[in-house]
């Protein structure tokens, strides 16, 4: 877990568990895990992970694509990414495709990254764009709103309702068509 994860999990008294759960007894409020510990626990989250999915209809996606649950490509990004910060060019924008657990996460990653870099949105502009009329949509509202009061706090940009249709080098083209 990063520094500023453990610090939150401390600050907010979360024990962060990484192992393998055999069993959850929900009536009494237990998680059983692979090396016979026991937990108990007020509120359990699955969080199981997640599949990539890259539409097929995006023109182009496929040389331009980064699947971010491979180190090699991760390492990259990083690298990508500390050069954009100290790069001279004006109008830089970093533009994650998905506003669902993942996409939100990244772009409030990468904000805070800009912001303790020095800089800001004027000068590196994070925007998730999501087809669905919210960010995180199925989740509860309350999960919502606080997602996206840090967003504004972020001064990241979410657009609603388009779609990519195309992607090109340093360009993305979006339709509110499906």
């Amino acid at each position: 877990m990063s520094n500023c994860r453990v610090k939150f999990a401390k600050k907010n008294l979360i024990q962060f568990v990484n192992a393998r759960v055999d069993n959850i007894d929900f009536e009494n409020n237990r998680a059983y895990f692979e090396d016979t510990t026991l937990l108990s626990y007020d509120y359990v989250v699955l969080a199981t992970g997640s599949k990539t999915f890259f539409p097929k209809q995006i023109k182009n996606l496929d040389l331009f694509k980064k699947d971010i649950k491979s180190i090699n490509v991760i390492k990259q990004f990083k690298e990508d990414f500390s050069t954009l910060l100290t790069s001279t060019f004006n109008n830089k924008n970093i533009v994650i495709a998905g506003g669902g657990l993942s996409g939100v996460e990244i772009a409030i990653e990468l904000a805070q990254k800009v912001k303790q870099s020095g800089l800001s949105s004027k000068d590196i502009k994070v925007i998730i764009v999501e087809q669905q009329n919210t960010i995180l949509p199925g989740s509860d509202k309350f999960l919502i709103q606080k997602t996206k009061k840090v967003l504004d706090e972020l001064d990241v940009e979410c657009v609603h309702g388009q779609f990519i249709t195309e992607v090109e080098m340093n360009k993305i083209i979006l339709t509110n068509k499906k």
